[in-house]
């Protein structure tokens, strides 16, 4: 099952963009070898794909609204820039306003659901991949490059998948950039033959599937969809001792354990908690280990000595593994958690003190001591270090 809803954020004014040309004051640069806008089409669509498939180049249609703070965030920190009109040199670009008539066609007809969104397609007119809402310069030019390249765009997935029909892996990944294209029953059917090649789901991505089916039934059947506690758990709790794969395992109990936290059920929350990290990916589990931890403090007054013990373990080992990695010339950006990529003993900090609440939890207040001015020794100016060294200080006095 996929899933997407319309994202139609409405606090900034959009710069204005005419229905058939580009951005005000726009257009075809003198110096055609070193383009510094983009050159917006000036005609329709249907003669804008005339247009490509004459002169063999891709087209680029361009999504948008008035109002929307992604569309006007996209538009002027990265569409106004050099750099995007040098990568889209070898496209025509045109504009499709979605609150206008002509506009309003294309998004129906490609089934757009998300602006902005940029699709890119062939010269044919066939499209072959969507860029969906606002994107930075830095990621929107490689992006533009890779699928100039043919690498990884609905063309190149489906050759890959005519050599290779029962990759379930190629298909999946066909099926979720048909969705955004306007390709859905294609995209439905892709899924179909999944689901029908590994019924118990010995595949991750079958796995998957079967998993949001269950997730669907639930919130399908619920009287209010919008209100967990009107949920029925039931039959995902039936589901997933029968899963295999271990990231799937990991997803179903972490989506419960969501679940029942917005129940406001957090005995029910916590057993969910600790059932998924034993199946926990291993570069994922500082930062996992650091929310559970993290979790289970903020519950500390109703914690059983079991799950006390429990976070003890999680902290350890993820404080642990986060020393080793400071301890590296270059730690794996992907293992360290959001907002310290560039900021590892920051990272290490945030860990021991997880470690440190763990302890206090468990009544060894001088480890929780010692370990949170560690922490506040390798990251003097976070207040969070310092709060957490006072609330222990303050207790043990």
């Amino acid at each position: 099952m996929l899933l997407l809803q319309i994202i139609f954020l409405s606090t900034l004014a959009t710069p204005t963009i005419g229905a058939n040309r580009g951005p005000a004051g726009a257009g075809p640069t003198p110096d055609a070898d070193e383009p510094r806008e983009i050159s917006w089409y000036s005609g329709t669509y249907e003669s804008a794909t005339l247009e490509a498939g004459r002169r063999g180049k891709p087209l680029l249609v361009y999504f948008w609204m008035d109002g929307s703070e992604h569309c006007t965030r996209l538009f002027q920190d990265t569409l106004q820039k050099p750099e995007a009109a040098q990568a889209l040199r070898d496209y025509i670009v045109f504009s499709a306003k979605a609150t206008e008539p002509s506009g309003a066609q294309l998004v129906q007809r490609f089934g757009i659901r998300t602006l902005p969104t940029m699709l890119f397609l062939r010269p044919d007119g066939s499209p072959d991949e969507a860029i969906l809402g606002n994107m930075a310069l830095t990621q929107f030019v490689p992006e533009v490059q890779r699928i100039q390249t043919g690498q990884d765009t609905i063309s190149d997935l489906r050759r890959r998948l005519q050599l290779n029909p029962g990759d379930l892996d190629l298909r999946f990944k066909l099926a979720d950039k048909l969705q955004f294209v306007g390709a859905a029953t294609e995209s439905q059917g892709l899924i179909d033959s999944i689901k029908r090649d590994d019924p118990k789901g010995k595949t991750v991505i079958a796995a998957q599937l079967l998993l949001y089916d269950v997730m669907g039934v639930i919130t399908g059947s619920a009287s209010d969809a919008s209100d967990p506690a009107t949920y029925d758990l039931k039959p995902m709790y039936t589901h997933l001792p029968s899963v295999q794969p271990e990231p799937v395992l990991f997803e179903g109990w972490q989506w419960v354990a969501t679940i029942e936290g917005q129940r406001g059920k957090r005995t029910e929350r916590r057993r969910a908690l600790m059932k998924s990290w034993p199946h926990t990916a291993q570069n994922f589990q500082m930062n996992w280990g650091r929310e559970l931890v993290g979790n289970f403090w903020d519950m500390r007054s109703e914690l059983t000595k079991k799950e006390k013990l429990f976070a003890v373990k999680v902290a350890e080992l993820a404080a642990n593994r986060a020393v080793e990695l400071m301890g590296m010339e270059e730690p794996p950006p992907a293992m360290l958690g959001e907002g310290f990529v560039d900021d590892p003993k920051g990272f290490v900090a945030d860990q021991l003190d997880g470690l440190a609440c763990a302890y206090y939890m468990n009544g060894k207040r001088r480890k929780a001591l010692e370990t949170s001015r560690r922490s506040l020794e390798l990251d003097p100016n976070v207040p969070a270090h310092q709060a957490f060294l006072d609330h222990f200080e303050n207790r043990e006095k």
